[in-house]
């Protein structure tokens, strides 16, 4: 057993309980596919949303008439793209929550 794995929740199905109207949220292969999946999921669209206001403040700084536009373009930039990470880092975090086990080894 290593340290990821997780005794079965109380009230959770067990092998012999488990038949064809099983919830899938219920069985811990599952849930732990479906949390890395989330994950996943979020890491990409985050990279998306990156990119596309990257490109952005690409057409912002062509489009920028002198120096001092350029440079409120990048502060802003900047700016924001602190804040996205900064917020990214939590939904990750609350997402790597979701895996089972995870919990106990992140809040050590």
């Amino acid at each position: 057993m290593n340290d990821l794995t997780q005794a079965p929740l109380r009230g959770a199905v067990t092998r012999a309980d488990r038949g064809p109207t099983t919830p899938p949220d219920s069985l811990p292969g599952l849930r732990l596919a479906k949390a890395w999946m989330d994950i996943g999921v979020e890491a990409w669209s985050f990279a998306a949303r990156r990119m596309n206001a990257c490109a952005d403040t690409m057409h912002a700084l062509l489009r920028a008439g002198n120096p001092i536009d350029a440079q409120v373009v990048l502060l802003r930039h900047g700016h924001v793209a602190v804040e996205d990470y900064r917020r990214e880092a939590g939904c990750m975090i609350r997402r790597v929550h979701d895996i089972p086990g995870a919990a106990v080894l992140i809040d050590e």
